[in-house]
């Protein structure tokens, strides 16, 4: 039984990126004359594109947004020490490519973006691929259009989807995955509920133990 599981990449493989986000938009913001970004209002948005931040942040639309967008994006390859994998993500990913499945990012993040995140996470080789929506070269429109893709690539008994916003728990049901909400450390503090999902977790080793349990977890 070869198992697909689709993967949200910021805040659920790795946490740092919305530090990243909050260091570069302030940064944008003590310069151009906005009003400074929070952390807390930084990690109400995870889960949206990053259009999103600068429409609800700074209310800016296009041409100014995507000016604003695309340099901060140049700016965050610079911070990228910020950012490290979240607990357990290696292990986790290493046991699901032993046992001979699949894993998959769908992010909301750019697509060159993903990729740079990837590289510095070390963590490509665990992979079957990996996709940003925004400026991806397959013209994906949506988390659940990336999870369609790799499932018409092969055949899968099961598809499982983990994310941390319900935007990634909504992907998964529009592709009939079991769904697993994760609620990062650093939202914590955050009211999470488990709504539409079919788990709410906040340790990913949960993943396995329910689905391929291997080792001593």
């Amino acid at each position: 039984m070869t198992i697909l599981f689709g993967w949200d990449l910021n805040l659920t493989l790795e946490e740092g990126s919305h530090l990243i986000i909050w260091e570069f938009m302030n940064r944008q913001a003590k310069r151009d004359g906005y009003n400074q970004v929070t952390i807390d209002q930084v990690l109400d948005l995870y889960g949206h594109p990053l259009d999103e931040f600068y429409r609800n942040l700074f209310g800016v639309e296009d041409p100014l947004l995507t000016t604003l967008r695309e340099e901060g994006e140049q700016i965050s390859s610079t911070l990228y020490p910020l950012m490290k994998l979240t607990p357990h993500a290696q292990q986790v990913l290493e046991w699901i490519a032993e046992a001979g499945h699949d894993s998959v990012i769908a992010s909301h993040t750019t697509h060159t973006e993903v990729e740079k995140m990837v590289d510095h996470l070390e963590i490509g080789h665990l992979l079957t691929a990996f996709n940003g929506v925004p400026g991806n070269p397959k013209n994906f429109d949506s988390k659940s259009s990336i999870l369609r893709h790799q499932m018409a690539k092969a055949e899968y008994d099961r598809v499982i989807m983990i994310g941390d916003s319900t935007q990634d728990i909504e992907a998964g049901i529009e592709v009939g995955a079991t769904t697993y909400l994760f609620q990062p450390p650093c939202k914590y503090s955050f009211p999470y509920e488990q709504g539409k999902a079919d788990h709410l977790i906040a340790d990913l080793r949960d993943i396995v133990r329910n689905e391929i349990p291997v080792g001593n977890l």
